[in-house]
């Protein structure tokens, strides 16, 4: 299942999987409930994240826990409902702290220091990436995109276009030959807001149009119609985002 999550293989294939094993573990149940915030059903992918929560409590598992607000990120961020999502992950963040934990932290912190940014809490998120960036291990492929996917959102937001191209750019040299489809188009969007406030947009139309082909290509629905609608602002000259 989490392969299934994770690759190429369609969010309808997956979730037709999941139902078949009748799967309700508490991180079955968090993947579900990206799955369906990929196909636009939030309410039921909020369904299914609360479940886990539920689960995650009964057998007493804090980390499983800390993992739900990490997958209600997700689902919040596909909403478009980004105060929703900073809240749900600043608890995994503080709960992993609490833990001990490192290996889920610095994909936490990522997470909260993009909402951040996109709520315009510049220093607040950039202090959180560089805490992200010391706990994330040089092989955890999603920690390493996601701290400077973030940084370079927030370095091109204050204007620093050119730092913030080279992250984002390293942060797309290190998924794009990989399987994780969304994590991929996740890094060209990124690349793509960054073209944008730079004043690039042919390059920034360029980098959307291949996001949006690897999102239809996963049945990412939500994030295929975001990047839609990025397209159609791009057209009639507005920024990015």
């Amino acid at each position: 299942g989490t392969a299934m999550f994770y690759g190429p293989t369609p969010v309808d294939q997956a979730l037709h999987w999941y139902e078949e094993q009748q799967a309700e573990h508490p991180i079955a149940l968090t993947q579900q409930a990206m799955l369906e915030a990929m196909r636009g059903n939030f309410d039921v992918a909020r369904a299914l994240a609360a479940s886990a929560d539920e689960a995650a409590r009964e057998f007493g598992q804090q980390l499983w826990l800390a993992a739900g607000g990490m997958a209600t990120w997700q689902v919040e961020t596909l909403a478009g409902d980004t105060a929703a999502a900073e809240a749900a992950v600043r608890g995994s963040c503080q709960l992993l702290e609490a833990l001990g934990d490192v290996g889920y932290r610095g994909v936490a912190l990522s997470q909260l220091a993009s909402s951040l940014c996109s709520l315009g809490r510049l220093d607040e998120a950039v202090e959180l990436t560089g805490t992200a960036e010391a706990l994330t291990a040089s092989d955890d492929l999603a920690g390493q995109m996601l701290w400077r996917q973030a940084r370079a959102r927030i370095l091109a937001r204050r204007g620093d276009h050119a730092e913030a191209e080279r992250l984002v750019r390293e942060a797309v040299a290190l998924v794009e030959d990989t399987d994780m489809i969304n994590f991929h188009a996740d890094a060209l969007v990124d690349s793509a807001e960054i073209g944008g406030l730079a004043g690039r947009t042919d390059e920034a139309r360029e980098r959307l149009e291949q996001a949006l082909a690897l999102y239809e290509r996963k049945g990412n629905l939500a994030a295929a119609a975001a990047s839609q609608r990025e397209l159609g602002r791009l057209a009639t000259g507005a920024s990015v985002r």
